[in-house]
């Protein structure tokens, strides 16, 4: 077993993205390891080059993990890859809002690889963890983008991010990080849309 994955957990509980990139890429250059389990190490890197605001090196790691989930037949960590890929291009089509062209480019590349990844999750046997991922940043996409629409079309969107997030919650386990980061994007989106709901 690479050094990695005995060291990521402990990492990523104390958020050393840094050291998780180091030994990630030195891990990688072991020949002997198998397209799982480059897959899984490069989704891992692609999330600390995200945290760390790295998005264009995030793409390119969640780009090669895909290629290699999909060299191991991995529905899961395929799924992964795109929703990782959609939010690497979210990332930068928020940073590209004072530009119409790049935001615009952003926006269909995230949309086209979140929807690739919904229809894996959908129509394969994707464990419930990656399908709640899936559901949570379909959701985050269209929450994030939702203020560049007119006001006219933001009802609609609203109701579409409220269900993507119902379904993220419903899959994740109670109290768990994940489970309570949908419940805090639920109430800010029911804030922003000038709504009391319960998310029960």
């Amino acid at each position: 077993m690479p050094l990695f994955f005995k060291n990521y957990e402990n990492l990523k509980r104390t958020e050393q993205w840094q050291k998780i990139i180091v030994l990630g890429l030195e891990s990688l250059k072991n020949t002997k390891i198998g397209d799982k389990d480059k897959a899984l190490i490069q989704t891992r890197l692609a999330s600390s080059y995200y945290y760390l605001g790295k998005y264009v090196n995030a793409y390119h790691m969640a780009f090669a993990a895909l290629e290699n989930a999909k060299k191991a037949k991995n529905d899961d960590l395929s799924a992964k890859s795109l929703y990782l890929i959609s939010a690497t291009y979210r990332a930068r089509a928020l940073a590209a809002k004072t530009s119409k062209d790049h935001y615009d480019e952003y926006k269909r590349f995230a949309n086209d690889n979140i929807q690739k990844a919904l229809n894996l999750a959908l129509t394969s046997k994707v464990n419930d963890f990656i399908k709640a991922k899936v559901f949570f940043n379909a959701g985050a996409l269209h929450h994030d983008l939702i203020y560049f629409l007119e006001e006219n079309e933001r009802n609609a969107q609203f109701e579409r991010v409220a269900d993507y997030y119902q379904k993220s919650k419903e899959l994740f386990q109670p109290g768990s990080d994940d489970f309570n980061r949908v419940v805090i994007r639920y109430i800010r989106l029911m804030m922003d849309n000038q709504k009391i709901d319960t998310f029960a």
